[in-house]
Order: structure tokens, then C-alpha cells, then sequence
């Protein structure tokens, strides 16, 4: 018999941003009737192979809950999956994890744009920073709600992105994909080609922050369609 669709969401972010990112999202998802929990995982101090057990660290005893992973974070969804005995997972806008072993968090081509931004005291600039005059200003053109955004972007080191973390097999897992830009709809392709339950929404790569509403009831929906396909 399958499992009931859970009503218990832990919505894990970026560490190349912070949890602001996701918070509108969670508490739209809120309204909906789920309970969420958004732990932070501070990239200025915890390294990637370290994320994993940081998220662990920060929630409650659970068992069965959805995961949801924004952009990098998608990768860390089958490191906590068993500990957390999870319902499924949802990766938002980010790469599929690799079938297993050793998942470093960005391709080489990310990686080389990262080492050629310019380094303050061992760090680098914050991620709205890195695109650009007016970058992040187009995609959050209101000053005080991008501030609210910016407030906890964690400053990493450049070495941060040489690390790798451990990807158990997590074929076995409920999943399902959504795509909230159009540069990631390679990922949606892989994952119908997959048999996901996939949405697509017209927006940004920060669309949880912008539009959670949007983005919550697209959650939910993945959510019903990932319980039918059981």
C-alpha cells in the first residue's frame, strides 16, 4: 500500500545563497496545509561536504518527509533522504544528482567562472554580486526586497568549490522536477525522460523568493501527481 502524501516539508537552499531565499515559499506552502522547516546552511562556515549533516543538525526529529531542493541544494536531496526516512524528493530549478559517489557542487564550466570572480580577503563576493552591475536588480527590481534577499548571502571561499560530497543511490526514491527557468530545461528533459512528474513555470532561478505562491502550489501538485505515479 503506498504511503500518504506528506504533510511535512523540509525545503533545503542553495548554500550559495541563504534561507530567505526559500522562506516565502515556505510559508506559502504553510497556508497550504503543510508544515515546513527551512534550516540554513551557512556556505561561509560549513563546507559542501559538510551540508548534508548541517541540514540534518538543524530539524527536528522527522520521519517521512518531501524533500525540496533549490538549485545546488537538488544535488544534497539523496544524502538526506535515508536519514530521514523521506517521502520523496523535488528538485527546484538545479541539476539531477548523479546516480552516486563523489558530487562536487558545480560543473566545470560553473567552476571556472567562480575562480575568475575577484577575491576579498580569501573570500568571494556575495552572490548578487557575481553577475554583474544591475544583474540582481533586474530579476528583484524593488531595493527593499532585494535588501530582505541579500541580507544573508553567505560569503564563500573560492576553495569551497573543490570539495565533493557523497551521493548514495537514490534511484529508489519518489521524485519530481520544477522548472522555473528556461537554462535548466535540460534538467526537466531528463527528468520526464526519467517518468517524473515535471512543471514548468514562466519565470527566474529565484522564482520561490518572487512568486511563492506560484511556486507552492506547483509543489503541491508534483506532490499529488508523485503520489499517483506510486
Amino acid at each position: 500500500m503506498a504511503a500518504p502524501p506528506p504533510r511535512e516539508i523540509v525545503l533545503v537552499h542553495s548554500p550559495l545563497v541563504g534561507p530567505s531565499s526559500l522562506a516565502p515559499t515556505a510559508e506559502a506552502l504553510e497556508r497550504r496545509g503543510f508544515r515546513t522547516y527551512t534550516p540554513c546552511i551557512d556556505g561561509s562556515d560549513v563546507a559542501w561536504r559538510e551540508a548534508p549533516a548541517a541540514v540534518l543538525a538543524a530539524l527536528p526529529e522527522l520521519s517521512g518527509p518531501l524533500l525540496v531542493g533549490h538549485s545546488a541544494a537538488g544535488l544534497l536531496l539523496p544524502a538526506l533522504a535515508a536519514p530521514l526516512k523521506a517521502w520523496g524528493m523535488i528538485v527546484i530549478d538545479g541539476r539531477l544528482p548523479p546516480p552516486a559517489g563523489p558530487t562536487p557542487p558545480a560543473e566545470p564550466e560553473f567552476d571556472a567562472f567562480v575562480k575568475a570572480l575577484p577575491v576579498e580577503q580569501g573570500r568571494l563576493p556575495k552572490w548578487s554580486h557575481w553577475w554583474g552591475p544591475g544583474g540582481v536588480a533586474a530579476l528583484i527590481p524593488d531595493r527593499w526586497i532585494r535588501k530582505v534577499f541579500e541580507a544573508d548571502l553567505p560569503r564563500l571561499r573560492p576553495e569551497w568549490f573543490d570539495d565533493a560530497v557523497e551521493t548514495p543511490p537514490w534511484d529508489h526514491l519518489r521524485a519530481g522536477y520544477l522548472q522555473t527557468s528556461p537554462r535548466l530545461a535540460d534538467q526537466a528533459a531528463l527528468a520526464r525522460a526519467r517518468g517524473w512528474p515535471v512543471q514548468t513555470l514562466s519565470g527566474t532561478h529565484l522564482h520561490p523568493f518572487l512568486h511563492p505562491g506560484e511556486t507552492a502550489l506547483a509543489i503541491s501538485q508534483l506532490v499529488t501527481a508523485m503520489a499517483r505515479a506510486v
